[in-house]
C-alpha cells in the first residue's frame, strides 16, 4: 500500500512538472518528450541552446535547461588550474592543503577570457558553471583557498586527487563520459585531460537512482545522452519563495531525464548554482539563474566548468569524439 502511495504521489509530481506531456509513464522512454521540450529553446552560441522553465506544482521552480553539441566543431571544456601555491598547507587548516584558489563563477570565465600577456589563457570561453563540492565549508565561508574538490584534472595534470565523488572526464582522445571513481583507491590520470567531480549518481542507464528524494535546495545537474553526443545543465533556483523554492534529487534525475539524459551526477548546489554565459552585444557576463536577492554577490566557488571554442585552423583535430566504450565507467585499481 505504502509503494502504491509513493507511486501515485510521483506520478502526480511528473504531471505538475511537465503539464505538457501527455502519459507520465513514457518517461521511461523520454526521446520523443525531450525533442518537444527543446523545441522552444534558444540558441546562445552554436551548439548550446538554453531554455528556461517555470512552475507552480509541486512548489515554485525555476528552471535554467542547456543542452551542448559536443560534437559541434572547436568545442573545448576548461576548468580551474592549482592555485599558485598549491601544495603547501592552508592557511587556518593545518589537516589540509590548497588545491585550487576559490572564484566566482564569472570572474573564472572573464579569467579565461582575457589575453595570455594580460595575465589570462586566451580562451574564447562562452558558458561556464559551478561543479565541485570543496573543503574547508566553515562560517563564513570566505576562506580563499579549495582542498578535497574530488579528482580534479586540468589539461592532463592533476590538481587534486580523488576522495571517492564521481566525475565528468574528458579523455585525451576526446571522449565526454562520467566515471566513478571508488573511494581510496588509486587512480590513473593517464588517458584523462579533463575531470571535474561532483557529489553523487542520480541517474544511470536512464534509471533515477534516488529512492528518496530528501530536502529542496537549489540544485546544479550534469547529464550526458546515451550516445554521449549531448551534454545537459540543469541548473534549478532555490531557497526564494515564491519564485523558486528548489528541489529534491529524485526531481532532478526525473527532470534531466525528461530532457534526454541517460546519466546524470548531481554537483555542488544550494548557494553555488551559478548558470553564466557571454553576452556577445554587451561584451560582458551574463548571470542565467537568479539567487537570493539579499545575497550581495556570487558566492566563489572551489572549480567550475567553462565552454570555450578553438578555431579548426589553429587545432586540426577540432572536434570532441563519440565514445566506442559503456556509457558508464568505474575506474582505480
Amino acid at each position: 500500500m505504502m509503494t502504491a502511495r509513493k507511486n501515485f504521489c510521483r506520478l502526480l509530481i511528473g504531471l505538475a512538472v511537465f503539464p505538457f506531456l501527455a502519459v507520465y509513464a513514457r518517461l521511461e522512454s523520454p526521446l520523443a518528450e525531450s525533442a518537444l521540450l527543446w523545441k522552444q529553446a534558444k540558441e546562445l552560441h552554436p551548439g548550446i541552446i538554453h531554455r528556461e522553465m517555470t512552475f507552480t506544482l509541486p512548489r515554485a521552480m525555476c528552471i535554467q535547461a542547456v543542452r551542448i553539441d559536443l560534437q559541434t566543431p572547436g568545442l573545448r571544456l576548461a576548468t580551474f588550474e592549482p592555485a599558485e601555491n598549491a601544495g603547501q598547507p592552508m592557511p587556518g587548516f593545518p589537516d589540509k592543503v590548497i588545491r585550487t584558489k576559490r572564484e566566482k563563477v564569472s570572474d573564472f570565465l572573464l579569467r579565461c577570457r582575457k589575453p595570455v600577456e594580460e595575465g589570462g589563457r586566451g580562451l574564447n570561453m562562452v558558458l561556464a558553471v559551478n561543479a565541485c563540492p570543496w573543503s574547508p565549508w566553515q562560517m563564513p565561508w570566505n576562506h580563499p583557498y579549495a582542498d578535497r574538490t574530488g579528482l580534479l584534472v586540468t589539461d592532463g595534470k592533476l590538481v587534486s586527487p580523488n576522495t571517492g565523488n564521481p566525475g565528468l572526464v574528458v579523455t585525451k582522445s576526446g571522449q565526454v563520459e562520467f566515471r566513478s571513481f571508488p573511494k581510496d583507491a588509486e587512480v590513473s590520470i593517464d588517458d584523462i585531460q579533463l575531470c571535474i567531480c561532483g557529489f553523487s549518481v542520480i541517474l544511470r542507464d536512464g534509471k533515477i537512482l534516488p529512492k528518496d528524494g530528501g530536502d529542496c535546495h537549489p540544485r546544479t545537474v550534469f547529464g550526458l545522452s546515451s550516445d554521449h553526443r549531448w551534454l545537459y545543465l540543469l541548473i534549478i533556483d532555490g531557497r526564494q519563495k515564491g519564485y523558486s523554492e528548489g528541489a529534491n534529487l529524485y526531481e532532478c534525475a526525473q527532470i534531466v531525464r525528461q530532457l534526454g539524459a541517460c546519466e546524470a551526477l548531481n554537483m555542488d548546489g544550494g548557494g553555488s548554482s551559478t548558470l553564466i554565459t557571454w553576452d556577445e552585444a554587451s561584451q560582458s557576463p551574463v548571470m542565467l539563474n537568479r539567487h537570493d536577492p539579499n545575497r550581495r554577490s556570487q558566492r566563489k566557488v572551489g572549480g567550475a566548468v567553462g565552454f570555450y571554442f578553438v578555431s579548426a585552423s589553429a587545432e586540426p583535430s577540432s572536434q570532441l569524439v563519440l565514445p566506442n566504450t559503456p556509457s558508464w565507467k568505474k575506474t582505480g585499481r
